[in-house]
């Protein structure tokens, strides 16, 4: 085994070794939206949640992909997180392989300890989400596009795939599809298979559910482009900086020396896999602009398949640093900043957050599930906002406040109203939710339960009052 080999392994027992013993817990409500899904597909036959029949997942392949490795496991959450790890650690073999063949085994071992050492990674990396699988396949797309040849049937399908493990990947296939028409390394032939996965899950959906467009679309975008506000503006900036930190420094450090050369030394470069750095920029430039024109919070599962495309991209760049900063020392300030950030990062904000996610969510409804099976209420209906759990373990029929497995929300003005359209036995609430406004159809109403647990993590960091009620309608 050469030294490369052994370095390679011993990041990723690392990674492994870190997820295991931080985040093995750490299952977020949305990968429970996932398994409901899978679970009906499994054991109804039924692409739906919790058996209602509706679009609200835009990651329509990761049910899928858990429905079938749970028929081999006979386990839904071991299926999820298996899936995501796997797909994490593939991520940081890929990275290195598909790096090695660009820049060498030396440039490829760095890249692969940027993406293992990086937090957000070890934070999702055993959720059970597509966050992971985003990655692996965005690694595969810059394999596609460095090769600079024309793409293979087996090239096409897997970019087919993308965006239905996650939508944002959307922006890379018709990026890399473009520069392929533009070379003319793509071929009719070719064009309609990579197009063919869209177009029949899309076929699929609009016979199915009516829509081509999840219902997550809807409740997560904003009203209107440009309706633009600078605390989510600044939100984005911060999550893009803390997501790249490492990288962003090399890859700012090289474009320095690089502009130096250029204008100050009036020298003519020639970069190496210049295309390749062209469509990264296009792709985080159309990524990041099209949410903040759409004024959406990017949450870091969002934006996680962009970290190969940072990393590449100042790996592909180090050359114009190497001309002034001897690599040895370039080398050893990146590892050291990258392994000191990831361990200040980990344990002040994401390993917290998720454990505090796991002492307060994770145990708290569990026990609001069990009381509500318990009561004998005969139309066994529930409002809530957060569906993941308990749409996979109540069996009741769910109405969801956001709008996510439910589209009769956006028919509604106000919770309230939606409320006493639905009529449902019970409600959770976490937000302020105004009873009084419906008073005049409810005959009865009981609180059952009331707890308060730590935030949601990262994006909701307040501590949360959980409140059960049972309601009897007029």
């Amino acid at each position: 085994m050469n030294k490369s080999t052994l370095a390679l392994l011993l990041i990723v027992l690392c990674f492994v070794g870190i997820v295991v013993i931080l985040f093995r817990d750490f299952t977020p409500d949305d990968t429970f939206i996932h398994i409901a899904y899978a679970k009906d597909i499994l054991e109804k036959q039924s692409y739906s949640f919790a058996g209602n029949k509706t679009y609200g997942s835009t990651a329509p392949l990761w049910p899928l992909l858990i429905a079938t490795v749970s028929a081999i496991l006979n386990n839904y959450i071991l299926s999820a997180k298996a899936l995501s790890l796997i797909s994490a650690v593939g991520s940081i073999i890929l990275l290195y392989v598909v790096l090695k063949k660009m820049v060498g085994t030396t440039k490829a071992t760095l890249g692969a300890l940027l993406l293992a050492a990086n937090p957000y990674m070890l934070r999702w990396a055993a959720t059970g989400m597509e966050a992971t699988t985003a990655v692996l396949w965005t690694i595969f797309s810059i394999y596609v596009v460095s090769k600079n040849s024309k793409l293979s049937f087996l090239d096409c399908v897997v970019l087919g795939v993308g965006p239905l493990i996650r939508p944002e990947l959307l922006i890379v296939v018709a990026v890399i599809t473009l520069y392929s028409l533009r070379q003319r390394t793509l071929s009719l032939q070719k064009l309609i298979v990579l197009l063919t996965p869209l177009v029949v899950w899309n076929t699929f959906a609009f016979l199915y559910f009516g829509t081509i467009l999840p219902n997550t679309f809807i409740a997560k975008a904003g009203a209107a482009y440009f309706d633009i506000e600078s605390n989510i503006v600044l939100r984005t900036t911060k999550l893009f900086i803390s997501l790249h930190l490492p990288e962003l420094c090399l890859l700012l450090l090289s474009v320095c020396f690089l502009l130096f050369i250029i204008f100050l030394k009036k020298t003519t470069v020639v970069l190496p896999y210049s295309y390749l750095l062209y469509l990264i920029v296009a792709v985080l430039a159309l990524f990041y602009s099209y949410y903040i024109i759409k004024n959406v919070k990017v949450l870091s599962r969002y934006a996680l398949f962009s970290l190969p495309l940072v990393i590449t991209a100042a790996i592909v760049l180090l050359p114009a640093t190497e001309q002034f900063i001897k690599q040895r020392i370039i080398f050893s300030a990146t590892i050291l900043l990258s392994l000191v950030y990831s361990y200040i990062f980990t344990n002040t904000v994401t390993y917290p957050d998720a454990k505090n996610f796991v002492n307060g969510f994770q145990q708290e409804y569990p026990k609001i599930i069990s009381l509500l099976k318990n009561d004998t209420n005969h139309t066994r209906s529930l409002a809530v906002w957060d569906i993941g759990m308990v749409g996979v373990y109540t069996g009741f029929r769910i109405y969801d406040f956001n709008g996510l497995v439910d589209k009769n929300r956006f028919y509604y003005t106000s919770n309230e109203e939606y409320l006493a359209a639905t009529k449902p036995s019970f409600v959770i609430t976490r937000r302020m939710l105004d009873f009084s406004s419906v008073a005049q159809q409810i005959s009865n109403i009981t609180l059952l339960y009331e707890t308060t647990m730590p935030g949601l993590g990262i994006n909701e960091r307040d501590s949360l009052n959980v409140k059960v009620y049972k309601i009897e309608w007029k």
